[in-house]
């Protein structure tokens, strides 16, 4: 009793301030926005619910608004909020059609049939989480190949870590939820297991503190996207340059691949300002680009570039002719501290040691 009292007071205080920060959104000027708070209305019914349960117990109609059905809404929007971020053209429409005509269905069902939805309760509710699954799963599927894809290389990397984590893990949840929930629906059909086993009870306490986490990170990400937490957390520019979006496949051949097939780096003085004349290239642009491509710094390519030639070269037996210095010079490094310490850090030995281990 006391944990069925805690749960709908922790439920009721979470939903309600998601409702709050919701609504925000919902009368924020972007469309991105307006599409979160209407995600977070969604999900605040279920929250409140517990608050309601009694009062709409005879109204079918409030029970589908609080209910599960209404979930079905949720792949297509995560989705749609997903890519909004890249295109304000993407068509919404039509992702919620399917979910518009199942909840309807069941608005039929429960109001016209209701009679046979009664009788016949635990297999269309079996019917439902399988279908609800499905199509979280489609939906998840298709989020992942475009985060992969497309999201990735036209955000900012703090913009496209923020963004896909929230679709990740918030379609990771309710997928997981919705799979434990046609195992347990097909374990008590079947007769496996009955409505009051003990493992039943102890799953059913292990998600109430799974729901109270799942809606504080939620309540959390809508502040972070408001006006509230925004700019706190990531810049006001979030896409990338145009130019990176536009033409990263040209920016590879000039940069990667010219870079190493005419070996600029074993140049001493070829560093970031000497690229940007080499290529006719803004210095920003090609730091953009190796940032959010390469995952490193033009100088840290530059550096293990060099680090490769320099054990080329003793290699080929150049340590006979060479010194240390000698080598490090040819491989690009102008510096010989700089060259020790980038050699160290990567290589976890000394320059000389590696010379030492080479000619043994």
């Amino acid at each position: 009793m006391t944990q069925d009292v805690f749960f709908t007071a922790s439920s009721i205080v979470i939903g309600s301030q998601i409702l709050a920060v919701s609504v925000l959104l919902l009368f924020g000027g972007e469309r991105k926005h307006k599409l979160l708070g209407v995600i977070g209305l969604i999900i605040t019914l279920s929250f409140l619910y517990p608050w309601f349960q009694e009062d709409i117990a005879d109204s079918t109609l409030l029970k589908i608004v609080f209910a599960g059905k209404k979930y079905m809404l949720l792949p297509p929007l995560l989705y749609s909020y997903l890519l909004i971020h890249i295109s304000e053209d993407r068509k919404l429409t039509k992702h919620l059609i399917f979910p518009g005509i199942y909840i309807f269905m069941f608005l039929i069902l429960q109001t016209v049939g209701e009679s046979f939805y009664l009788q016949n309760r635990g297999p269309i509710n079996a019917i439902h989480y399988i279908t609800c699954f499905i199509y979280f799963l489609v939906y998840f599927i298709s989020g992942i190949h475009k985060a992969r894809y497309e999201i990735r290389y036209q955000l900012i990397r703090s913009a496209s870590i923020k963004y896909i984590s929230f679709f990740l893990l918030f379609n990771a949840i309710e997928i997981i939820y919705l799979f434990v929930q046609v195992i347990i629906l097909f374990s008590i059909e079947l007769g496996y297991v009955d409505e009051q086993n003990t493992s039943l009870a102890n799953y059913y306490q292990y998600s109430i503190g799974l729901t109270i986490i799942y809606g504080s990170a939620l309540l959390f990400y809508l502040l972070s996207e408001s006006g509230l937490m925004r700019n706190s957390l990531l810049t006001k520019k979030v896409t990338l340059d145009a130019r990176l979006r536009e033409e990263k496949s040209q920016l590879k051949d000039q940069l990667t691949d010219q870079i190493v097939s005419n070996k600029l780096y074993t140049n001493p003085d070829f560093n970031l300002q000497a690229a940007a004349n080499h290529f006719n290239i803004n210095e920003s642009v090609i730091s953009s680009y190796f940032r959010e491509h390469e995952k490193r710094s033009f100088h840290d390519y530059l550096h293990e570039l060099r680090i490769k030639e320099f054990k080329y070269l003793v290699k080929q037996n150049n340590s006979q002719i060479y010194n240390l210095e000698g080598l490090a010079n040819m491989a690009g490094f102008n510096s010989r501290a700089t060259f020790y310490r980038v050699f160290k850090s990567h290589e976890k030995i000394t320059p000389k040691e590696y010379l030492e281990k080479a000619l043994s």
